[in-house]
């Protein structure tokens, strides 16, 4: 019982935090990136990226993102497709898509998803990232995906809402990015996992020069 009020409490709070935030966006202002996302590099090492083609109007006007990058990276004949979302503002009808609700709504259906830790040696950390495993007819991919709000990196999108309610009360900001990063199965998913994690390293330091703190 103590339990259910507690949450109770929680949800009655994001939405106090909801409705006062929808009051602050109209007030802020657009946060721009760093740098533009198609600055991003090309050539990551050994990883050789090319651009996929532009999302149609008709995406776009689902997405509402301030600015995106969608590209496939090689690697020794392996792939793997990377999409960051930015946005410069957030609010009712203009924030950052959930693939949980993206890929289903594209033809894929998500099989398994769990959170799990990214390990990040060379920064001395590791950060939480959703991993799924999705599969649209005979195709089946492994999906790492997480957020990015003023430089804080996390996988819940309910910790999201209750950051960007938050940051909004506290700076006015309510801008955030979507990271997402595709590896296709084709026998053990712990191969694609590696891969995909491999590359997950690669970015996420990179990101930061792009990505407003």
């Amino acid at each position: 019982m103590k339990g259910s009020s507690l949450r109770y409490g929680f949800m009655l709070g994001l939405l106090a935090g909801a409705a006062l935030l929808s009051v602050l966006v109209r007030q802020g202002q657009a946060v721009p990136l760093r740098k533009g996302l198609g600055e991003f590099p090309q050539e990551l090492g050994p990883w050789k990226g090319r651009d996929l083609p532009p999302f149609s109007e008709r995406v776009l006007n689902i997405l509402k993102a301030s600015d995106y990058l969608n590209r496939v990276y090689v690697r020794d004949g392996e792939a793997v497709s990377f999409y960051v979302g930015y946005y410069e503002v957030q609010r009712a009808g203009e924030s950052m898509h959930s693939p949980k609700n993206c890929l289903p709504g594209s033809g894929w259906e998500i099989l398994e998803s769990r959170r799990v830790p990214l390990e990040l040696p060379a920064l001395r950390k590791s950060i939480q990232v959703n991993e799924s495993i999705i599969q649209n007819g005979p195709d089946s991919q492994l999906v790492l995906y997480w957020y990015d709000t003023h430089g804080r990196t996390f996988a819940s999108e309910y910790e999201g809402k209750a950051i960007l309610v938050w940051e909004a009360l506290r700076t006015g900001r309510t801008d955030g990015a979507m990271i997402r990063i595709m590896a296709p199965v084709s026998g053990p998913s712990s191969k694609a996992q590696m891969l995909a994690a491999d590359f997950a390293r690669k970015i996420y330091p990179l990101l930061k020069e792009y990505l407003p703190e």
